[in-house]
């Protein structure tokens, strides 16, 4: 019985899923870092003139001397920034504490001399404005006092 039902699990299982192995391919011994049929890639070309000079060409060694006299014709060389604030050492908490304290009283310091400079500009742009409505105003009363003296001209007799 035992061999009977063997047998016919083993049947059942060909029947319902034939297997099939697909042939393998032959591996590749050797890996490459790089695709051996890659054929390259045309780079763009300019059709504008060229714009080199000749004979207008440095050597390095001319390129490091005149950066270091200061001859530099073109490059642009940043200036370093330095703070007149020196970064404390601090040991503990009570340290970090009291440079938080320090720092944020000059940041106060600094947004009262921002609001007042903000404010002496407001002040001059307002006595810009009315000094130039000044002279527009003094601008058209004097082309209406020659227009009147014009018209004051026109109108008297002449004898």
């Amino acid at each position: 019985m035992s061999t009977k039902n063997n047998e016919s699990t083993e049947e059942i299982i060909q029947e319902e899923a034939p297997r099939t192995v697909a042939p393998m391919k032959k591996k590749q011994r050797i890996q490459l870092q790089f695709d051996i049929e890659y054929g390259g890639v045309i780079g763009a070309t300019s059709e504008e003139a060229s714009q080199t000079v000749p004979d207008m060409s440095l050597t390095v060694r001319q390129l490091l001397q005149n950066h270091t006299r200061g001859k530099d014709g073109t490059a642009m060389v940043r200036e370093p920034l330095y703070f007149e604030t020196e970064l404390p050492t601090l040991n503990d908490i009570t340290d970090v504490e009291r440079y938080r304290e320090q720092l944020n009283e000059r940041l106060q310091q600094a947004d009262e001399f921002i609001k007042d400079d903000l404010k002496k500009a407001k002040e001059a742009k307002v006595q810009e404005a009315k000094k130039q409505k000044e002279q527009k105003q003094r601008e058209s009363d004097y082309a209406r006092g020659k227009e009147l003296r014009l018209d004051d001209e026109a109108k008297k007799p002449t004898d």
